[in-house]
């Protein structure tokens, strides 16, 4: 649905005219009244169908009696004749036998062409006494009717002295290139263009999955970073303080150390004083602190 009204605003912007409108439906149920239409185009159509039948009855009933139905079919045997793409929007596609087989139940008045796009030598005759030719060509998005399809690379010219009678030609000439060996190159060229443009569009993909990647291990490691250092500044305060801690060890060491030594001391004027000279000193040492002078 969505498809269809971008189609139709396309359309609306582009083709206007007075008796012109647009209406966007299914064409198995078309919004219009019955026998009220005098011809319906169905291009590149059916082929994307599963309900086929349905959409040419739905035709049938729209067109008024002596309405005219110009549709489109690809020819399932040759439409992909090396079979190397397959359409994914072809629901079912259909030869000759089975297009008319359907064709036949509501529209038994038939006349068939062939189309195709193939290389051809185009011979044009130039405006001349036996009879003009034109061209229906497409120029710029804008159909039209012209003397030429296109300026000439060359000139082809039939002459004769001034008393002689040029032959009669057809005014317009093809030769085909029946072996279709310059569509195909050109297909494959154009196939091999289309592939490296989707290789190119994967790589692009890859390369933007590849950037996200790095994108986000580059924002893991600015975390990363900044985690460390933060883990570093922690760790210099850390060491700070116990380089603190440990000057603070050192020192309350020394002052064990010190602690230890007076009571090494003291013990051993004790031990000193338990022995028979300590007690014949310790009266004298008494008396000689009592009477002792003030200093």
């Amino acid at each position: 649905a969505l498809l269809g009204a971008k189609a139709i605003a396309h359309a609306q912007s582009r083709y206007q005219a007075p008796n012109l409108s647009y209406v966007q439906g299914s064409v198995t149920a078309l919004p219009v009244p019955a026998a009220s239409v005098d011809l319906i185009v169905s291009f590149e159509t059916i082929e994307h169908l599963a309900a086929q039948a349905d959409m040419l009855a739905e035709f049938r009933r729209v067109l008024v009696a002596d309405g005219v139905l110009v549709i489109s079919s690809p020819n399932r045997p040759v439409y992909n004749e090396d079979g190397a793409v397959e359409n994914e929007f072809h629901v079912r596609e259909l030869d000759r036998a089975e297009l008319q087989a359907l064709l036949d139940v509501h529209f038994p008045q038939q006349a068939w062409h062939a189309q195709r796009v193939a290389a051809h030598s185009l011979l044009w005759q130039e405006r001349g006494t036996h009879g003009d030719v034109s061209f229906d060509v497409l120029a710029e998005g804008v159909p039209g009717r012209r003397a030429e399809p296109a300026p000439p690379m060359y000139f082809v010219v039939v002459c004769a002295a001034a008393k002689a009678a040029l032959p009669a030609l057809p005014a317009l000439s093809l030769f085909d290139d029946g072996a279709l060996s310059l569509w195909r190159e050109f297909a494959r060229v154009a196939m091999r263009e289309r592939q490296l443009a989707w290789d190119e569009i994967d790589a692009r993909r890859i390369a933007e999955d590849r950037l996200h990647e790095l994108v986000a291990a580059v924002n893991e490691l600015a975390s990363e970073r900044q985690q460390t250092s933060a883990l570093r500044e922690r760790i210099g305060a850390l060491e700070t303080e116990l380089r603190g801690v440990d000057a603070r060890a050192t020192q309350i060491e020394a002052e064990l150390g010190r602690e230890a030594a007076a009571h090494r001391h003291t013990r051993a004027r004790l031990a000193f004083r338990e022995t028979l000279p300590g007690w014949l000193r310790w009266p004298l040492a008494v008396a000689k602190q009592r009477f002792a002078p003030p200093s």
